[in-house]
């Protein structure tokens, strides 16, 4: 089934929540302040099934100027606005507000209904329809259905139903992200349930059992249970409003402003790039410094704008800025704000271009700020790779980036990774400057290595990888790359430069020598050291070294000459040669070695796959 959320705007007392009732048989006014006043104070929300099918949430908005925060949360994640101006006052000046918060919000479906069409003569009627089309003139209601209705004599509600439905076939599927958003708009607690928030999903998908987390307070939770337009229902889906009941929640935990999201997924923000947009009707410009209230979904926080490419901007102008704000948000890029001031009302908005923005020059803020408000996605996306710098990042990444579908983003990467500006590394990518880069620092790292330990065979990878700070897909790239370019060296654990050829010189041969003449019964380190009169750390050097050239072969704790170790293996088989099995006693008479050595050398034929150990004796292994 398809949603669509249609959000009412208009000035007060003309008729919005009256045209819900009248469409839906749902009185909005829930509060007992509204029935007592007769006036909308908060959000109210209602549905109705159009007759293709699709299912239309309706969210009536205040239109007292004192409620437009109110509104500015309704309006946000609409997808057609009702525009509700009465046929007795015309246009008056929530109804210009509202129309401009919806231009702002980026709505770019809608109708206007002519309400209280029972009140005023036809001649009335018709100016005031003129007066209307006058003013939907260059803006986004242009062109749009002007349809005069009464509440009271149901004149034109079923035109003004036909109309929507034609509107609501026109609009494309909604561009949205997979990652689940849902900013709250509303929470309340039901007794033997507890706490539920409603909002409209605004991307993502969410289902009952699902753990969530609730910014900015990132309180995890799970979802007890969901209904859609009061029916319960085991998923929400992008574009629906929905009622989530959380567990564990207290009623205090959350309010209006706050976001329900995949634990992880998205983060709060208290500093955003954005570029704001003033409105041809302010009265002054946007200075720097500005202190102004900004309005993103059903949150808002008071924020201090720096312009970044001028001194101010004035009113129908357009400039880069950074905001801090007061209070922590969710904000990706791409979502569009509304900015108000307390004496002027709504003032401009915007679209936040970077939600994480890093340290850099102001130079480099601009740059990044043209590529980001650009239609390159292949540009955003670089950008955001070579950010990431020596870190690879995913697909999914980059999606929850843009708010988009990783789908979206796949062109941009093929061609990217065609054109060989960025690599592939099982299934992350990274730019090929920062590999570039990583595989000099790698090169230096070793050779650095090598003058400090000329007698060592290589660094170790794991150290080396660490040093870098990066992980094992990226470090096992990097290697493989200089590896094929036949720069470096891998050996097992250890790294060198292709060039490089340990060497320990003439105590190296020593040490050889002296292994070699021990034969099958080598000395201990200690007994080394004595002949030698070297440190142990030097000895240990030289014997590693020497085992990785395989001139020497370690077991357990000793080391023996490659020839000795030879030779045991030649007599072993000529001793299979006539017998079947081998006893501890037959090596030991064999090689005339104790207990100390015999032991270690008969693991390690087993270990070699020589021979194999068969209760008490070994055997030749076939093969």
């Amino acid at each position: 089934m398809e949603y669509l959320v249609l959000g009412t705007a208009g000035h007060i007392d003309h008729g919005k929540t009256s045209l819900v009732k009248s469409l839906t048989g749902t009185d909005t006014d829930r509060l007992k302040e509204e029935k007592e006043r007769g006036i909308t104070i908060d959000l109210g929300f209602a549905y109705m099934p159009l007759p293709s099918g699709t299912v239309l949430s309706i969210i009536d908005v205040p239109g007292h100027e004192k409620f437009v925060r109110n509104m500015v949360a309704g309006a946000a994640g609409i997808d057609m606005v009702l525009l509700v101006i009465a046929a007795d006052d015309g246009v008056m000046p929530q109804t210009r507000e509202h129309l401009e918060i919806c231009s702002l919000l980026g709505i770019r479906h809608g109708l206007v209904a002519v309400t209280k069409a029972d009140m005023v003569d036809d001649e009335w009627l018709k100016a005031t329809i003129e007066e209307i089309n006058g003013f939907l003139k260059g803006g986004l209601l242009e062109g749009a259905p002007v349809v005069p209705v009464s509440s009271v004599t149901g004149k034109g509600i079923q035109e003004l139903i036909t109309n929507i439905d034609s509107i609501a076939k026109s609009i494309k599927e909604r561009k949205s992200g997979e990652v689940l958003r849902l900013p709250v708009d509303r929470s309340f607690t039901i007794k033997g349930f507890g706490t539920v928030v409603t909002g409209t999903l605004v991307s993502g998908k969410v289902r009952v059992g699902d753990e969530v987390e609730l910014l900015p307070k990132n309180v995890k939770t799970r979802v007890r249970g969901i209904q859609i337009h009061g029916r319960q229902a085991e998923e929400g889906v992008s574009g629906s409003r929905v009622a989530i009941n959380l567990q564990g929640i207290e009623r205090d935990t959350v309010k209006r402003g706050d976001t329900v999201t995949s634990p992880g997924s998205l983060k709060t923000r208290m500093t955003v790039e954005a570029e704001i947009s003033i409105l041809p009707t302010t009265p002054r410009p946007l200075k720097n410094e500005a202190e102004r209230m900004l309005h993103i979904y059903s949150a808002s926080s008071m924020s201090t704008i720096t312009l970044l490419n001028s001194k101010e901007i004035r009113p129908g102008e357009s400039g880069f800025a950074r905001i801090g704000l007061r209070e922590p948000i969710v904000a990706v890029h791409g979502d569009m704000f509304v900015l108000r001031s307390p004496d002027a009302g709504t003032i401009g908005g915007g679209v936040i271009l970077d939600a994480d923005p890093p340290r850099r020059s102001r130079k480099e803020t601009m740059e990044d700020l043209k590529i980001l408000s650009s239609g390159d996605m292949k540009g955003k996306v670089l950008l955001y790779i070579r950010r990431g710098g020596v870190n690879a990042v995913t697909l999914s990444d980059l999606s929850v980036k843009f708010n988009t579908n990783p789908k979206a983003i796949e062109p941009s990467i093929s061609e990217l990774i065609s054109s060989k500006i960025i690599l592939k590394i099982d299934g992350e990518v990274i730019s090929a400057e920062a590999i570039n880069a990583l595989k000099n620092s790698l090169m230096e790292l070793i050779g650095s290595f090598h003058k400090k330990e000329p007698m060592k065979a290589g660094l170790l990878t794991e150290e080396a990888r660490t040093r870098l700070r990066i992980s094992q897909k990226v470090m096992d790239a990097v290697v493989d790359s200089l590896s094929k370019d036949r720069q470096i060296v891998a050996e097992k654990d250890t790294l060198r430069l292709a060039s490089h050829k340990a060497s320990g010189g003439e105590k190296k041969e020593r040490i050889e020598k002296i292994y070699i003449e021990a034969g099958l019964t080598p000395p201990t380190l200690t007994e080394l050291l004595e002949k030698l009169k070297i440190m142990e750390r030097e000895a240990l050097d030289l014997l590693n070294l020497l085992s990785k050239e395989g001139r020497l072969v370690k077991i357990k704790e000793f080391f023996f000459s490659k020839d000795s170790i030879e030779g045991l293996t030649a007599t072993i088989r000529a001793f299979f040669a006539k017998k079947s099995d081998l006893t501890p006693p037959d090596f030991k008479e064999m090689t005339g070695l104790s207990r100390k050595f015999a032991i270690p050398l008969l693991e390690y034929l087993d270990s070699q796959k020589i021979t194999i150990r068969v209760g008490d004796v070994r055997k030749l292994r076939k093969g």
